[in-house]
């Protein structure tokens, strides 16, 4: 489930760090160190449990 960036920053401590990664191959790595994914626009920050978890299932 992801939740709105602006919770995340006024509701939960420490700071949110999002990463959007374009590797190479054009690919695009949207991370975050948050423990919910974020979405923020049409972009889904996934947390790196949920990154390896989507990659595992290509």
């Amino acid at each position: 489930m992801s939740i709105a960036i602006e919770e995340v920053i006024t509701k939960l401590t420490n700071f949110v760090y999002c990463f959007q990664i374009k590797r190479a191959s054009g690919e695009e790595l949207n991370l975050t160190n948050s423990d919910h994914a974020i979405k923020s626009e049409e972009r889904v920050f996934f947390t790196e449990f949920q990154f390896r978890f989507k990659r595992s299932r290509i």
